[in-house]
């Protein structure tokens, strides 16, 4: 009988601590789930503040001037864009009236004042903008970059033209105009342009595929459309069975005089079938232009700005243009696409 005692009182020992043991680890899980609760409530609202703080910022869209035969595209697709993605993030779309780097200056200095989150900019001259462009970053605001690149320590994401891939195309469809056989004319500005001596140092690479076709004659008109046209007329006059001119931007298509640029036996081959071209073209005798994705580049520059200021976490990475030939029985196709992409959204403001 004392044996039997002893066993009931083991027992209710035993239960006791268990249910201790229960008790203890019952609290410890209510201490863990108030803890956790706890860090969840101020996840949530720094959350939520960081939400309030990125609403009250916006993305600017900037372009070199209102005169630019490109801005209108990239200023539309930009607009297109963002009411896909993200119609609730403001975007100011904005550019001095005239092309004009001191005026851009201005308009950069106003926006971050105003609490602009990010910035997807068409460079006017990279060296006059290093500086501001490197202030905008030191306040914490995304810097994009479109067509010219600007170098920087602390390098912004680009979206930029394929220069050497334009100087290629060039080379290709100039040897195709004239049938791979005949000698050409170079016009470039090199001096004053960067992107210009890239695309003729790859069109002289690229024709040597073309053994027949041969670079007789080399001009810098200095990016002057004026004096573009005086080089080819006089040398026309001079060299009159010349083949053909390869062209590494569009000077002599640009402020058309009204007088033939080419004679019919010999073609051209130029750069970017814009707007403000299109009146020369068929004067000039052009075979065909290269141009590129400028669409593609406004919808990369702005999906890098949204995702900044609603604070998702991207790889920043450069754009680089997709490049097109545009020959002139496709030219008509060219300018309606051309038109489609101006068409204009309303602009969203904060």
């Amino acid at each position: 009988m004392i044996r039997t005692m002893i066993n009931i009182q083991n027992s209710t020992v035993i239960k006791t601590i268990a249910n201790r043991k229960t008790i203890v680890r019952t609290i410890a899980i209510l201490a863990i789930a108030i803890t956790a609760g706890c860090e969840q409530g101020e996840h949530s609202k720094s959350t939520r503040n960081a939400r309030m703080h990125s609403d009250d910022r916006f993305v600017a869209f900037v372009g070199i001037g209102e005169d630019d035969d490109i801005w209108p595209v990239l200023r539309a697709s930009a607009r297109r864009l963002q009411n896909e993605l993200e119609p609730g993030i403001p975007l100011r779309t904005v550019a001095p009236e005239h092309t004009s780097v001191n005026e851009q200056r201005k308009i950069l200095d106003k926006l971050a004042d105003e609490g602009m989150g990010a910035l997807a900019i068409q460079v006017t001259d990279p060296g006059a903008l290093v500086e501001t462009l490197n202030a905008m970053t030191s306040r914490g605001i995304q810097v994009v970059t479109i067509g010219r690149r600007v170098q920087s320590d602390s390098p912004f994401v680009h979206c930029g033209i394929q220069d050497k891939l334009i100087g290629e195309k060039i080379a290709d469809a100039l040897a195709e105009c004239i049938r791979d056989k005949g000698t050409v004319a170079i016009l470039h500005a090199d001096a004053s342009d960067p992107a210009s001596a890239k695309r003729r140092r790859a069109f002289e690479k690229r024709l040597t595929a073309h053994n027949q076709v041969t670079a007789i004659l080399d001009f810098d008109c200095g990016g002057s459309p004026v004096r573009a046209r005086k080089i080819i007329r006089e040398t026309m006059r001079r060299y009159p069975r010349l083949s053909g001119w390869a062209v590494m931007g569009n000077w002599p298509l640009l402020d058309h005089d009204g007088e033939r640029i080419l004679p019919s036996t010999c073609s051209m081959v130029g750069v970017d079938p814009l707007p403000s071209t299109w009146d020369a073209i068929e004067d000039a005798n052009v075979h065909a232009m290269v141009t590129s994705d400028y669409e593609a580049l406004a919808k990369h520059a702005l999906t890098t700005s949204l995702s900044h200021v609603i604070g998702r976490v991207q790889l920043s990475t450069n754009k680089r243009a997709e490049v097109k030939t545009i020959f002139t029985s496709t030219l008509t196709e060219f300018k309606a696409k051309w038109m489609r992409l101006q068409s204009e959204l309303p602009e969203s403001r904060p």
